[in-house]
Protein backbone atom coordinates (compact mmCIF):
# COMPACT_ATOMS: atom_id res chain seq x y z
CA UNK A 1 0.00 0.00 0.00
CA UNK A 2 1.09 3.41 -1.13
CA UNK A 3 1.49 5.95 1.86
CA UNK A 4 -0.06 9.26 1.04
CA UNK A 5 0.80 12.26 3.22
CA UNK A 6 -1.99 14.23 4.58
CA UNK A 7 -2.21 17.85 4.04
CA UNK A 8 -0.70 20.11 6.64
CA UNK A 9 -3.70 21.47 8.42
CA UNK A 10 -4.59 24.96 8.96
CA UNK A 11 -3.84 26.50 12.04
CA UNK A 12 -6.54 27.15 14.11
CA UNK A 13 -7.10 29.38 17.25
CA UNK A 14 -10.22 29.57 19.80
CA UNK A 15 -12.32 32.81 19.56
CA UNK A 16 -13.11 34.96 22.36
CA UNK A 17 -16.73 35.01 21.43
CA UNK A 18 -17.97 31.74 20.51
CA UNK A 19 -15.13 29.79 21.73
CA UNK A 20 -15.45 27.58 18.81
CA UNK A 21 -11.84 27.19 16.72
CA UNK A 22 -11.37 29.32 13.70
CA UNK A 23 -8.40 30.28 11.17
CA UNK A 24 -5.74 31.43 12.66
CA UNK A 25 -4.95 34.09 9.54
CA UNK A 26 -8.72 35.44 9.65
CA UNK A 27 -9.63 38.89 11.62
CA UNK A 28 -13.15 37.58 11.84
CA UNK A 29 -14.50 34.28 12.92
CA UNK A 30 -16.23 32.47 10.53
CA UNK A 31 -18.78 31.33 13.15
CA UNK A 32 -19.84 34.50 14.94
CA UNK A 33 -18.96 37.26 13.27
CA UNK A 34 -21.99 38.35 11.43
CA UNK A 35 -24.14 37.19 13.96
CA UNK A 36 -26.00 39.19 16.68
CA UNK A 37 -26.13 38.41 20.30
CA UNK A 38 -29.36 36.67 19.95
CA UNK A 39 -28.16 34.53 16.50
CA UNK A 40 -24.70 34.02 18.34
CA UNK A 41 -27.09 32.18 21.09
CA UNK A 42 -29.26 30.66 18.74
CA UNK A 43 -26.13 29.21 17.32
CA UNK A 44 -24.62 27.66 20.40
CA UNK A 45 -27.69 26.05 21.86
CA UNK A 46 -28.21 24.15 18.16
CA UNK A 47 -24.37 23.52 18.70
CA UNK A 48 -24.54 22.34 22.17
CA UNK A 49 -27.88 19.96 21.00
CA UNK A 50 -25.61 18.06 18.30
CA UNK A 51 -22.98 17.55 20.29
CA UNK A 52 -25.56 15.98 22.65
CA UNK A 53 -26.80 13.79 19.95
CA UNK A 54 -23.42 12.95 18.54
CA UNK A 55 -22.57 11.67 22.39
CA UNK A 56 -26.17 9.67 22.28
CA UNK A 57 -25.15 8.38 19.03
CA UNK A 58 -21.76 7.30 20.04
CA UNK A 59 -23.34 5.32 23.15
CA UNK A 60 -25.77 3.30 20.61
CA UNK A 61 -22.70 2.72 18.47
CA UNK A 62 -20.59 1.37 21.65
CA UNK A 63 -23.37 -0.88 23.29
CA UNK A 64 -24.32 -2.21 19.40
CA UNK A 65 -20.61 -3.28 19.20
CA UNK A 66 -20.81 -5.38 22.27
CA UNK A 67 -24.28 -6.90 21.85
CA UNK A 68 -22.41 -7.93 18.18
CA UNK A 69 -19.26 -9.58 20.13
CA UNK A 70 -21.25 -11.12 22.61
CA UNK A 71 -23.07 -13.14 19.74
CA UNK A 72 -20.08 -13.43 17.53
CA UNK A 73 -18.54 -15.31 20.79
CA UNK A 74 -21.87 -17.36 21.62
CA UNK A 75 -22.02 -18.43 18.26
CA UNK A 76 -18.29 -19.93 18.21
CA UNK A 77 -19.34 -22.81 20.68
Amino acid sequence: MRYIPRPPQNPTRICDRCNLQTPKDSTDCIHCSNLSDIGLHDMLQKHQEQLEANKKLAHFFIIAAIIISILMYITTF
